[in-house]
């Protein structure tokens, strides 16, 4: 599948993915990459979740979580429904659902989309080590600016948790690494 990389001038730190390949990057995270290698740790994070399909994944898993929500209120009767709804919302149902099963299907596929970036940004011929460095910077500014978050409520792993997952990934043992001394960046002018 094809994607096709958008620059946005914006101070802050982000990058995201719509369906249909599109990858949006903000300039503010130029800052954090500080370097080529971080960009494509960034841009093949981003172009995982596009070849994973998993906004496709949400979709269909909202699907079946809605729809097993409104069975329920359906099979309870129209009155008693309405009123299991009102309980559920009241107690935060739809937070629980966040919390217990869309929280963590979305940590599952970041660390997902860890893994396929780190694999493309090595056949690639970049260093996969400094996405470690680039993901640390970026929890740092987390941390910071008061957005640090426990784990069971976060959208994303830990960097921490993403390197115990798989410590070789960082070790230059991805393919197609050993070749990144014989890559060549040609930049040519906008034309």
């Amino acid at each position: 599948m094809d994607s096709c990389v958008y620059g946005k001038c914006a101070g802050t730190a982000n990058a995201f993915v719509l369906p249909g390949g599109k990858v949006f990057v903000h300039s503010g995270i130029l800052n954090v990459c500080r370097n080529e290698d971080a960009l494509a740790a960034v841009l093949g994070h981003e172009i995982a979740h596009n070849t994973a399909s998993h906004v496709a994944e949400r979709l269909s898993a909202a699907w079946v979580g809605n729809l097993t929500a409104g069975s329920l209120f359906f099979l309870a009767g129209a009155v008693p429904g309405l009123a299991l709804f009102g309980i559920w919302t009241l107690a935060g149902g739809f937070f629980l659902q966040d919390l217990l099963y869309y929280l963590p299907m979305g940590r599952k596929q970041e660390s997902e989309a860890d893994y396929i970036g780190l694999m493309m940004m090595a056949e690639a011929c970049y260093d996969p080590r400094q996405a470690v460095g680039f993901w640390q910077r970026m929890e740092m500014i987390q941390k910071t600016g008061g957005q640090e978050v426990p784990e069971m409520l976060s959208t994303h792993p830990s960097v921490g948790v993403t390197i115990d997952e798989d410590p070789s990934l960082f070790g230059g043992e991805c393919k197609g690494y050993h070749l990144l001394t014989k890559r060549r960046v040609e930049r040519k002018p906008n034309q």
